[in-house]
């Protein structure tokens, strides 16, 4: 694993970025990902659909997109269900994480994953799963938007939320629903390319 932003946590959950400017990141290829799972706990838990987008050039590449379903080692809970709308009759054909992940690793290859609050749940999901199955995560540089957007706004106090960055940024997502892996990953690419624009203005390279 190699962590273009990593970060420190203390006992308030606050957040320190390290080594931001080791390399010029803003016309690199971005593989924007976001993913479902059947709970919150990425020690135990499973991921139950990748979806992800490609931002290249600080563009939404429309015509190419990752979505895929998982089958998980254990029943998607009612709650999960009702929220993501993933059932569990969606997922018992869908293919092993192995598979998916392999598919996943040839789609993000080049790439600089990123994801919102991925820290916090993706990219702990995607590693503890990894790690449970003997499979090599790979080397992939990652970044979250998150970090990166309280790194270029240290006036600003809040969670940084999803809603936070893009009502900040006034994107408009009221035809994408939310909790499915492939629309969440879109709104993820939109609020990255207004984040890579502020870069470019802050001259953060």
């Amino acid at each position: 694993m190699n962590d273009m932003f990593k970060i420190i946590e203390d006992e308030k959950e606050t957040y320190v970025v390290n080594d931001i400017l080791i390399e010029s990141f803003i016309d690199k290829k971005f593989c924007v990902f976001d993913l479902e799972g059947t709970g919150l706990d990425f020690e135990n838990d499973n991921i139950i659909q990748f979806g992800a987008v490609i931002v290249d050039n600080k563009e939404i590449n429309n015509d190419i997109y990752f979505e895929r379903f998982v089958k998980p080692s254990k029943l998607i809970p009612k709650k999960i269900e009702n929220l993501t709308g993933i059932t569990n009759k969606m997922v018992q054909y869908a293919g092993s994480f192995d598979e998916v992940f392999q598919e996943f690793q040839q789609f993000s290859n080049d790439c600089i994953l990123v994801a919102q609050c991925g820290y916090e749940y993706d990219f702990r999901i995607l590693s503890s799963e990894c790690k449970r199955r003997n499979i090599n995560y790979g080397n992939f540089m990652e970044m979250d938007t998150k970090i990166l957007f309280a790194h270029l706004h240290p006036e600003l106090h809040d969670t940084f939320s999803t809603d936070f960055l893009l009502n900040y940024y006034s994107i408009d997502v009221s035809g994408l629903k939310r909790h499915t892996a492939l629309n969440d990953s879109i709104i993820i690419a939109h609020i990255l390319v207004n984040i890579l624009e502020c870069c470019k203005n802050f001259a953060v390279e």
